[in-house]
């Protein structure tokens, strides 16, 4: 949630969103971050370290594994220029 404060990338997807019907800041954001080995970010926790799927109910009563996890960046997003950014994030809105 901090790197969202004073974010360009954030400013500039927030800019795209404002005249168009879908306004999922978080998950566009998440789906525009960079890779990170590899993989990508996702919004759909939590998850099942075991078996991947979302987990519909959980308890803090277990550790089952701790992680750092680290900070998100849109690097690749950032070099694009204006309508290559637009061009990406109405690429996210129509998939849904």
């Amino acid at each position: 949630m901090a790197v969202f404060i004073d974010n360009e990338s954030v400013k500039d997807v927030e800019e795209i969103l404002n005249d168009k019907k879908s306004n999922d800041l978080y998950k566009i954001m998440t789906q525009l971050a960079d890779k990170k080995d590899n993989k990508s970010f996702s919004s759909d926790y939590p998850i099942c370290p075991l078996c991947k799927k979302p987990i519909r109910y959980y308890t803090d009563n277990n550790k089952t594994i701790e992680k750092q996890v680290d900070y998100v960046t849109w690097t690749d997003f950032q070099r694009k220029d204006k309508d290559e950014k637009r061009a990406m994030v109405l690429r996210l809105i129509n998939k849904d």
